[in-house]
Order: C-alpha cells, then structure tokens, then sequence
C-alpha cells in the first residue's frame, strides 16, 4: 500500500468537493480523475465517508501547517493588520464554500468534530501568537495570556458560526471588524500602538 497514492486520491476528492461540494462527489468521480479502477481505490477506502474524514483531516494539517510558518515569519501584529485587511476587501473570505456546507447539511458528526477541533488548534496558535507577541514588545507586557486567548478563540469561533446570510450583511461585519479592532487596541503596547498608526498611515 502506498501513503502516495492514498494523497493522490485525498488531492483528487478535495479538489473536486471544493468545486461543487461532498455530495455532488462520488467515489467514480475521483476514480475517473485518477484513471484509476474502483476496484484500486478500495485498497485505500472502504467508503466515501472514510475518504471525507480523511480529506478533512489533510486539509486541517494543512491550515495547521500554514499557520506555523507564518507565525515563524513577520510579526504577530503585522500577520494581524495584514489579515484585517484582507477581510476589509474581500467578501469572499465571508461565504461558506461549498465543502464545508456539504459537510454541515450531510455530516453533522464529522463538522462537530471538525469545529471541536478548529476551535482547540485556534486556541493553541492564538496562545503561541500572543506570547511571541509580548516576546516582541508589542502586545502589553502584564497581558494574561490564557483570558486573552480564550477570549479571543471564543470571538473567533462566534464569527465562524455565523449564518451565511448574517455574514453577508454589512452592518453585521463592520461590527465584527469594530470589534476585532477593540481587541487588538486592547492588548498592544504603545510600540504596538505605534505599529499600527504608522501601518495605517501608510495604507491611507
């Protein structure tokens, strides 16, 4: 058995649900994208909701994996602001993609188990981003990091579990963002401060 193949087949499926969804995907779908027999793929799965589990699992080492380097590069502070914007332009970031509905309507097991663990990997990188963040000066050096974190984590998870449809709607967000900025203003040092006038000076 090769750990190659079973990626080979992962990639095909995540490719193709993130296109129309888990439902509309069957397990001849991914086969005839492979060029490979039913008979090939059973080696691997035994069923498509083991083939769903096992795509959702790679796609969160992947965001896991992600998150890590970046938390490796730029400043905690910088990684934020960049975000903030990137939510100010984007509407997108804002609609469930038609994985992730599928997974809610069709497998209510597997996306409480999916949110039970996006949320615990929230909480540990926010944990990690605030203390490299007070390691850099520019979140408040008397700043508890397990309130804060888990203040944080539970404003995140709110905003994720939103509707779609309240997602949508500008009022909504500006007070998600107002709130956000709330938080960020509330746990930076006046470097921190400093920081952000001068990033959104220079944006202006």
């Amino acid at each position: 058995m090769s750990d190659n193949q079973r990626l080979h087949i992962i990639h095909a499926a995540i490719e193709k649900m993130r296109q129309v969804g888990i439902r509309s995907v069957s397990i001849d779908d991914v086969c005839r994208t492979l060029g490979m027999s039913k008979k090939t793929f059973y080696v691997y799965f035994t069923t498509k909701d083991e083939l769903v589990e096992a795509a959702l699992r790679h796609l969160e080492e992947e965001v896991s994996a992600t998150i890590t380097a970046k938390l490796e590069q730029k400043s905690v502070l910088e990684q934020l602001l960049n975000f903030q914007k990137v939510v100010r332009s984007t509407r997108d970031v804002r609609k469930i993609p038609p994985l992730i509905y599928d997974l809610e309507k069709y497998y209510p097991l597997l996306y409480q188990q999916h949110c039970a663990r996006r949320k615990e990997n929230t909480l540990h990188f926010v944990q990690r981003g605030l203390t490299k963040g007070k390691e850099e000066r520019l979140f408040r050096e008397d700043l508890d990091i397990e309130k804060t974190s888990t203040i944080i984590t539970s404003f995140h998870d709110m905003v994720m579990n939103l509707p779609s449809l309240v997602r949508e709607d500008k009022k909504t967000m500006e007070y998600v963002r107002y709130a956000s900025d709330i938080i960020i203003r509330g746990i930076v040092s006046d470097e921190g401060k400093q920081m952000i006038d001068n990033y959104l000076k220079n944006k202006q």
